[in-house]
């Protein structure tokens, strides 16, 4: 347990610190309030947190290695070994990156003894989660907790602020459009749970817009997902899900080489990588100076 942590529930056993319900005096923003929090924030070492990001990152570029590595670049005998679907490889073989993969995910990591481990790692574009973020800076505008985060240089990133500069960088025009794209049929299943992340995004000065698949177009060479003109599809479908869908990946394909529009991530990325627990030599989690929230 680092020092922030022990402190924290120290201070928590006297009912004068305020912190002990901190979370649940926080004004938190629309995109947390129906979201399941734990009673208090967890803390993190910043050096030990890094050094796990720093292996996340290796093991990306490791995973993206894998065709080549194990079958000199053949696609279709990688998608075979994975237990992909055959007729799927002409799509995939479209998709082949010229450049490398976006760094673009999620990593689930449990913080035991030793460290990090790896429990899942999701590196498509549909990746949720990141308004979670959002949490320290609600935290933060709670006086109790804010004179112990600066007692203990606390600091904390905000994911979705990251999230949309990613997006906006990729995008071809500077205020850009983003569609979160689901799988056809999948939009009234997911469009609560995509709520979160809609509002998150459009918090950082995004607009954005839910569709399906089914529903993208193009019109003069520039990409529709109804009738609105989209800058970046945020793919929330996997290869898998695009059957009878060719003319909506059709235009993204054209757009897309046109310079007009983006798929964020290509279909190259899979969405998920389950891990068997593989450790990061990481041995703490963190963030500030010293701490995180």
């Amino acid at each position: 347990m680092n020092e922030a942590t022990t402190r924290y529930l120290e201070l928590c056993r006297t009912d004068r610190s305020g912190l002990g319900n901190a979370v649940a005096r926080a004004d938190l923003p629309a995109a947390l309030r129906d979201a399941r929090l734990l009673a208090r924030p967890l803390f993190a070492d910043e050096p030990a947190l890094q050094a796990a990001a720093d292996d996340l990152l290796s093991l990306f570029g490791v995973l993206a290695s894998l065709p080549d590595r194990l079958f000199d670049g053949d696609l279709a005998a990688y998608w075979a070994a994975v237990g992909g679907e055959p007729g799927l490889v002409p799509l995939l073989r479209r998709w082949a990156p010229e450049q490398p993969r976006a760094r673009f995910g999620r990593a689930d990591l449990h913080r035991g003894e030793h460290g990090f481990s790896l429990l899942e790692f999701n590196v498509g574009g549909g990746v949720g989660g990141f308004e979670l973020g959002e949490l320290p800076r609600a935290l933060l505008a709670t006086e109790d907790f804010a004179r112990f985060a600066a007692e203990h240089a606390l600091r904390h990133v905000r994911t979705g602020e990251h999230v949309a500069a990613t997006l906006r960088a990729v995008a071809p025009r500077p205020s850009p459009v983003v569609a979160l794209v689901c799988a056809p049929g999948a939009l009234a299943r997911y469009r609560r749970p995509l709520a979160p992340t809609v509002e998150v995004l459009r918090t950082h000065g995004l607009d954005v817009l839910l569709g399906e698949l089914g529903e993208v177009k193009e019109n003069g060479g520039r990409l529709f997902v109804g009738r609105a003109r989209v800058d970046v599809v945020l793919r929330y479908f996997a290869v898998d899900e695009t059957d009878g869908c060719e003319d909506g990946l059709d235009a993204i394909v054209r757009t897309e080489r046109a310079g007009n529009a983006v798929l964020w991530t290509g279909l190259d990325s899979p969405t998920r990588v389950p891990s068997p627990c593989c450790r990061t030599p990481a041995a703490t989690p963190s963030c500030p100076r010293r701490n995180a929230a």
